[in-house]
């Protein structure tokens, strides 16, 4: 199973109500993965499969050694889908 990440600086508000929002969408999709929250410092340290974050914050991560994937719209689960998906196949 795919785990991804949901970061934000502090792991604490953003990132656990995009990890609903992502998680809502893949459970609608029938798309089983690992969803976890995370946080600034230790998001590219930490073992994942993607990084999931804010569009302007995901843009801070791009030195991961996994993809990073920025979200416009925190409530938009088609973009969750959209963004996400491609990088859970490809895998």
């Amino acid at each position: 199973m795919k785990k991804i990440q949901v970061v934000c600086p502090a792991g604490i508000g953003t990132c656990t109500i995009m990890s609903l929002w992502l998680r809502d969408a893949l459970a609608e999709a029938g798309v089983k993965a690992d969803v976890f929250v995370g946080e600034a410092l230790t998001a590219v340290s930490t073992p994942c499969d993607l990084i999931v974050g804010t569009a302007v914050f995901a843009r801070t991560l791009q030195g991961a050694k996994v993809p990073v994937v920025g979200i416009v719209n925190v409530t938009d689960k088609k973009e969750y889908l959209e963004k996400v998906i491609p990088y859970l196949k490809e895998q």
